[in-house]
């Protein structure tokens, strides 16, 4: 069964996944702590971290093909 995260949750979830790289027991843990009246499932928070990795890692993904094809254009000149 999916749950609906509050959006200020998960702000907090993009935060911490992208700029600090939290785990999920970690992160579990300080948004009970924060927000002691939501109930956060395990499912859900784990796909909506997985959601922030993925779109960090296409990013990544994307910067390192145009870096490849740059030295690719480089050594041709």
């Amino acid at each position: 069964m999916h749950h609906i995260i509050p959006d200020n949750v998960i702000e907090e979830i993009q935060f911490y996944v992208k700029e600090n790289h939290l785990k999920a027991t970690v992160l579990k843990r300080i948004l009970q702590n924060k927000y002691p009246d939501h109930e956060i499932y395990n499912q859900d928070l784990y796909n909506t971290i997985y959601r922030f990795k993925s779109d960090a890692q296409i990013k990544n993904d994307a910067a390192t093909l145009l870096e490849n094809f740059d030295k690719l254009i480089y050594r041709r000149s």
